[in-house]
Protein backbone atom coordinates (compact mmCIF):
# COMPACT_ATOMS: atom_id res chain seq x y z
CA UNK A 1 0.00 0.00 0.00
CA UNK A 2 1.30 3.40 -0.96
CA UNK A 3 0.03 6.94 -0.74
CA UNK A 4 -0.62 8.52 -4.13
CA UNK A 5 -1.28 12.20 -4.73
CA UNK A 6 -4.33 13.31 -6.69
CA UNK A 7 -3.19 15.49 -9.58
CA UNK A 8 -6.15 15.95 -11.92
CA UNK A 9 -8.62 18.73 -11.28
CA UNK A 10 -11.43 16.43 -12.38
CA UNK A 11 -10.60 14.05 -9.50
CA UNK A 12 -10.72 16.92 -6.98
CA UNK A 13 -14.05 18.16 -8.36
CA UNK A 14 -15.59 14.68 -8.38
CA UNK A 15 -14.60 14.04 -4.77
CA UNK A 16 -15.68 17.48 -3.58
CA UNK A 17 -19.08 17.21 -5.28
CA UNK A 18 -19.97 13.60 -4.42
CA UNK A 19 -17.76 12.62 -1.50
CA UNK A 20 -18.57 12.30 2.18
CA UNK A 21 -17.89 15.37 4.28
CA UNK A 22 -16.24 15.84 7.69
CA UNK A 23 -15.22 19.26 9.05
CA UNK A 24 -12.88 20.21 11.90
CA UNK A 25 -11.26 23.44 12.97
CA UNK A 26 -8.08 22.44 11.09
CA UNK A 27 -9.49 21.22 7.77
CA UNK A 28 -12.47 19.97 5.81
CA UNK A 29 -12.22 16.36 4.69
CA UNK A 30 -13.97 15.01 1.61
CA UNK A 31 -13.69 11.26 0.99
CA UNK A 32 -14.87 8.98 -1.79
CA UNK A 33 -14.30 5.37 -2.79
CA UNK A 34 -12.07 6.12 -5.79
CA UNK A 35 -10.96 2.88 -7.46
CA UNK A 36 -12.07 -0.67 -6.71
CA UNK A 37 -8.88 -2.56 -7.55
CA UNK A 38 -6.25 0.11 -6.80
CA UNK A 39 -3.67 -1.00 -4.21
CA UNK A 40 -3.17 2.61 -3.13
CA UNK A 41 -4.64 5.33 -0.96
CA UNK A 42 -5.14 8.63 -2.81
CA UNK A 43 -5.05 12.08 -1.25
CA UNK A 44 -5.10 15.71 -2.29
CA UNK A 45 -4.46 18.94 -0.44
CA UNK A 46 -6.17 22.27 -1.05
CA UNK A 47 -5.07 25.58 0.43
CA UNK A 48 -7.01 28.50 -1.00
CA UNK A 49 -5.96 32.13 -1.08
CA UNK A 50 -8.29 32.80 1.86
CA UNK A 51 -5.71 30.96 3.97
CA UNK A 52 -3.02 33.54 3.32
CA UNK A 53 -0.09 34.27 1.05
CA UNK A 54 1.95 31.61 -0.76
CA UNK A 55 4.26 31.03 2.21
CA UNK A 56 1.32 30.33 4.53
CA UNK A 57 -0.45 28.12 1.99
CA UNK A 58 2.69 26.05 1.46
CA UNK A 59 3.27 25.77 5.21
CA UNK A 60 -0.30 24.56 5.69
CA UNK A 61 0.12 21.91 2.99
CA UNK A 62 3.47 20.78 4.44
CA UNK A 63 1.97 20.40 7.93
CA UNK A 64 -1.01 18.45 6.59
CA UNK A 65 1.16 16.25 4.37
CA UNK A 66 3.48 15.43 7.27
CA UNK A 67 0.61 14.48 9.58
CA UNK A 68 -1.09 12.50 6.82
CA UNK A 69 1.90 10.22 6.30
CA UNK A 70 1.29 8.57 9.67
CA UNK A 71 -2.48 8.85 9.91
CA UNK A 72 -3.44 7.59 6.44
CA UNK A 73 -1.16 4.58 6.75
CA UNK A 74 -2.93 3.67 10.00
CA UNK A 75 -6.56 4.61 9.25
CA UNK A 76 -6.92 5.12 5.48
CA UNK A 77 -8.64 2.52 3.34
CA UNK A 78 -7.18 1.14 0.13
CA UNK A 79 -8.94 2.42 -3.00
CA UNK A 80 -10.29 5.52 -1.26
CA UNK A 81 -9.45 9.12 -2.12
CA UNK A 82 -9.29 11.90 0.46
CA UNK A 83 -9.22 15.65 -0.19
CA UNK A 84 -8.19 17.89 2.69
CA UNK A 85 -9.10 21.58 2.50
CA UNK A 86 -6.89 23.52 4.92
CA UNK A 87 -8.25 26.10 7.35
CA UNK A 88 -6.36 28.87 9.20
CA UNK A 89 -5.97 26.83 12.40
CA UNK A 90 -3.69 24.35 10.63
CA UNK A 91 -0.97 27.04 10.58
CA UNK A 92 -0.86 27.66 14.32
CA UNK A 93 -2.48 24.64 15.95
CA UNK A 94 -0.71 21.93 17.90
CA UNK A 95 0.69 19.22 15.60
CA UNK A 96 -0.42 16.33 17.82
CA UNK A 97 -3.91 17.84 17.96
CA UNK A 98 -3.91 18.02 14.14
CA UNK A 99 -3.02 14.31 13.90
CA UNK A 100 -5.79 13.45 16.38
CA UNK A 101 -8.33 15.40 14.32
CA UNK A 102 -7.14 13.63 11.16
CA UNK A 103 -7.51 10.15 12.59
CA UNK A 104 -10.93 10.84 14.13
CA UNK A 105 -12.22 12.43 10.90
CA UNK A 106 -11.06 9.54 8.74
CA UNK A 107 -12.64 7.01 11.09
CA UNK A 108 -15.92 8.97 11.13
CA UNK A 109 -16.03 9.10 7.32
CA UNK A 110 -15.76 5.31 7.14
CA UNK A 111 -18.45 4.81 9.80
CA UNK A 112 -20.85 7.15 7.99
CA UNK A 113 -23.70 5.11 6.49
CA UNK A 114 -24.12 7.49 3.52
Amino acid sequence: MTLKTLKKRSDFVKIQNTGMHQATRFFVLKALHHQEDAPDIFFGLVASRKLGNAVERNRAKRRLRSALQEVLNAHGKIGWAYVFIARKAVLTGDFQDLKNHLSVSIQKVHKDPA
